[in-house]
């Protein structure tokens, strides 16, 4: 017998060697029964709440069909009555404006029409400047807002470290009590065989490591207290001052969005009227005008015999 077909004792069967995979855990046809019909009650009442959005969707638009369905002969006949009467109107209006628009081309000429497209592209530009305006001062004034909280958020920082070393005692203490609830938990992970988890509490970005380090920034010499606290009240001051100049940009970029704003709604109200009087001063090219003003031709009067 090959060493390969060699007989394996029981109970000492590696995986893959001819072993037979242990059966599946025996399994409870009730609750698996349970579970099916649990499983389709579940989908049933999907179902069921689907079909209800459904059939109300359908029942408002069943609605607003029959309501159609009672004005459309209405509104169908009242069309009809009108209908010959307003195509004769419409076409009255296209002529109308196929001959005053060929008249007008005709007095204004080219110098008189560019007039017209200057005046009505500097209104659009005019009106598409100061909307502008209003979305620019806008984000200006977000801008301002957001570097002003940036600024409260700092000078809070710089009060927090001012106080801190008015107490310094207090302050390390505080946080040597925190280093020392991160070690008792990293200890308690490597006594219980868990060092992937002791290490990641001593070297995440907060733990104990990081706050160590904070704490050593923290515990100096007393010598160097006066100079800490002189730099600390510094910096605070400069925080504020920083703060103070940010509000005041807030204020003013408050002043130009209300600025903007005006000036926005007065081209609003106001630019359409102003092109109508400018548009009213374009005379007529000086030929077309002559000519409209010049009385009928004549045939000059034949002389006396």
């Amino acid at each position: 017998m090959s060493d390969d077909a060699a007989t394996v004792a029981p109970g000492t069967e590696k995986p893959g060697y001819g072993a037979t995979p242990p059966p599946p855990p025996p399994t409870d046809p009730l609750q698996g029964a349970i579970d099916e019909i649990r499983t389709k009650a579940d989908d049933a009442k999907e179902a069921k709440v689907k079909a209800e959005g459904v059939s109300a969707a359908l029942d408002g638009q069943l609605a607003a069909l029959l309501s159609l369905k009672k004005d459309s002969d209405k509104a169908k006949q009242a069309y009809e009555a009108a209908h010959e009467q307003l195509t004769i109107d419409q076409q009255a209006f296209e002529d109308y404006d196929e001959s005053a628009k060929e008249e007008l081309e005709k007095q204004l000429k080219d110098k008189g029409i560019k007039a017209v497209n200057d005046l009505v592209a500097a209104k659009k530009k005019a009106d598409t400047d100061r909307a502008n305006a209003v979305a620019t001062a806008r984000k200006n004034l977000q801008d301002a807002k957001d570097a002003a909280e940036a600024a409260e958020q700092d000078r809070k920082a710089k009060a927090d470290d001012l106080a801190q070393y008015k107490q310094l005692a207090t302050t390390i203490g505080a946080k040597h009590a925190k280093l020392k609830a991160l070690r008792d938990e990293t200890t308690k992970a490597r006594q219980a065989s868990q060092p992937g988890l002791a290490y990641w509490l001593l070297t995440r970005k907060t733990g104990f490591e990081a706050q160590l380090e904070d704490v050593g920034g923290w515990l100096i010499e007393p010598s160097e207290l006066p100079d800490r606290l002189l730099d600390a009240i510094n910096k605070l001051a400069a925080a504020e001052a920083t703060k103070a100049a940010a509000d005041g940009t807030v204020a003013k970029r408050q002043a130009e969005l209300a600025e903007a704003e005006r000036q926005n709604a007065d081209q609003t109200a106001n630019a359409e009227k102003k092109l109508r009087d400018d548009l009213a001063k374009i005379p007529a090219a000086p030929a077309a005008a002559a000519a409209a003003a010049a009385p009928a031709a004549t045939a000059p009067e034949k002389p006396e015999e």
